[in-house]
């Protein structure tokens, strides 16, 4: 997954500041499809879990262990993702199936036309802000 680089002067520090502030609340379904997402690209425990989307989202999204251990224990019951035992004693990671990641792919196809039209708000929202978007493209593709 692609970080959108955000550049200005001094307003990149400002907005990660209003982010750290205001921690977002995920769409429904949202926390579901990124914790397969993120176990199809490795075997990943609860807390790496949690710990790669607080990471991706600059900390404005931090899960908690109850929501995403609730969500493993689901997607196991559906056979999307699989435990796998480490040697550390009592830790499990989690990793997507075969099944899990045709889900994922149907998934990813139905969230493409939304990624496009908050992609292109986004655009023309830091057009406002006047900040600069080092993205290429306005589209997924």
């Amino acid at each position: 997954m692609q970080a959108i680089r955000l550049k200005s002067s001094g307003k990149t520090a400002v907005l990660e500041k209003q982010l750290a502030k205001n921690a977002i609340s995920a769409p429904k379904g949202l926390l579901k499809i990124l914790i397969l997402d993120i176990a199809s690209k490795a075997p990943s425990s609860g807390v790496e879990i949690v710990q790669k989307i607080s990471g991706m989202t600059s900390g404005a999204w931090k899960p908690s262990p109850g929501s995403i251990y609730y969500i493993l224990e689901r997607l196991a019951k559906e056979e999307l993702i699989s435990e796998i035992f480490t040697p550390i004693k009592g830790q499990k990671k989690y990793i997507t199936t075969a099944r899990g990641k045709s889900y994922l792919t149907l998934e990813r196809e139905a969230l493409l036309p939304s990624w496009n039209k908050h992609l292109i708000l986004t655009k023309i929202m830091a057009e406002i802000l006047g900040i600069r978007f080092d993205a290429q493209e306005t589209r997924a593709v």
